[in-house]
């Protein structure tokens, strides 16, 4: 079991808070979204979460060890998996390419890409395929890296409903199977698949 506790964080941009004294936890088997209004900072909660920005006030920790300048590469490396909003893909790599910075396994590669229907990509560059495309292939990467906590900035958001429906699926399987998922959407047709639902307003959250 594992569990990451956020403790009382906050965030200034330009000296003003954009949260703060925001607390919560979450455990291993649990999907939580976190929902609020075009700029209350949801991406930025998700990106301290993720250490891939510094807090002005507060810890996070996992499994009680505090998450500090000196072991948050290793907590970076080794437990988070992230799914971007702007995919994080090397645009002028092939598919396979991206997909090899997880696994050197090829086999695992192709079933992912056929689960996903999107086999026939496999040696295209990432700049060729449309965004819907290119947000499965970021999901795979994601699921081939096996971390313990996975963050997603709107997965869902250049989905059609078939291909939305199939990654909330895939996400809600990788919960199940022990992973902490934390999910930013704006998406009110998928809030029904999450355990916890965090709403972010001027600056505070609610659940």
């Amino acid at each position: 079991m594992t569990t990451i506790e956020i403790n009382k964080i906050g965030k200034k941009v330009e000296n003003k808070y954009l949260f703060q004294d925001l607390s919560f936890t979450a455990s291993s088997g649990e999907m939580i979204a976190i929902t609020g209004d075009s700029g209350c900072g949801k991406t930025t909660l998700l990106n301290c979460i993720g250490q891939l920005e510094n807090l002005s006030a507060g810890s996070i920790s996992i499994n009680g060890e505090i998450i500090h300048k000196k072991n948050r590469k290793i907590f970076f490396k080794h437990t988070v998996g992230f799914l971007f909003q702007n995919f994080g893909l090397i645009d002028n790599e092939t598919v396979s390419k991206n997909l090899e910075i997880a696994t050197n396994n090829k086999d695992s590669i192709v079933t992912w890409l056929k689960y996903f229907n999107i086999e026939p990509l496999l040696n295209l560059p990432i700049y060729k395929i449309s965004g819907g495309e290119q947000q499965r292939v970021a999901l795979i990467r994601t699921i081939l890296k096996d971390p313990i906590l996975i963050l997603a900035d709107e997965p869902t958001a250049s989905l059609d409903e078939t291909n939305r429906d199939l990654v909330i699926n895939e996400l809600r399987k990788l919960s199940k199977k022990g992973k902490i998922v934390i999910v930013v959407t704006h998406d009110k047709n998928i809030l029904s698949q999450f355990d916890k639902i965090i709403k972010l307003n001027n600056g505070k959250i609610t659940m």
